[in-house]
């Protein structure tokens, strides 16, 4: 984790470059929900996740409506969402972000797509968490994500075992 100076610098200027694109390209430009988005995950990082969760709400609801639900920047929002959520113990809205972001994934780059592999383990990692009744769901997940890294990297590869 970055220093307190290093993560005050970076959100200086992750804020500055988010009122610049603001003013020149407009709130919902890409460019503005792209910093907005950096600057959650930095506030993220640095444990200040009260600062950061209304970011990513923001970003998420913005790329949505400039974006679509379901286009790689917006599912990568929710997914940056979603581990915000699940850090701070807020588990059943976290849960509906990590399903949906899995769901987009499938949906629009098939089941064997990296991201798509990641969405899946991030989902069944979630789910063999401290819950009861999803350890056979995650079981299943994680064997298609292993299936996944495997048609994407091969059997003989470190990922993949």
């Amino acid at each position: 984790m970055a220093g307190r100076g290093e993560v005050s610098r970076a959100e200086e200027v992750l804020r500055g470059a988010y009122a610049a694109a603001e003013r020149s390209c407009g709130a919902a430009s890409p460019a503005a929900l792209g910093y907005d988005d950096e600057l959650a995950v930095v506030l993220a990082n640095a444990g200040r996740l009260a600062e950061a969760e209304p970011l990513f709400r923001r970003a998420l609801n913005s790329r949505r409506k400039a974006l679509g639900p379901w286009h790689e920047d917006t599912l990568r929002s929710e997914h940056n969402l979603a581990v915000l959520l699940d850090n701070s113990g807020q588990r059943e809205e976290a849960e509906r972000a990590y399903r949906e972001v899995h769901r987009g994934r499938c949906e629009v780059l098939g089941e064997n797509h990296p991201k798509t592999v990641e969405a899946t383990y991030n989902l069944a990692i979630f789910l063999a968490g401290p819950r009861q009744g999803c350890e056979a769901e995650a079981v299943e997940l994680l064997t298609v994500a292993q299936r996944g890294l495997q048609a994407h990297f091969g059997y003989n590869d470190a990922r993949t075992t």
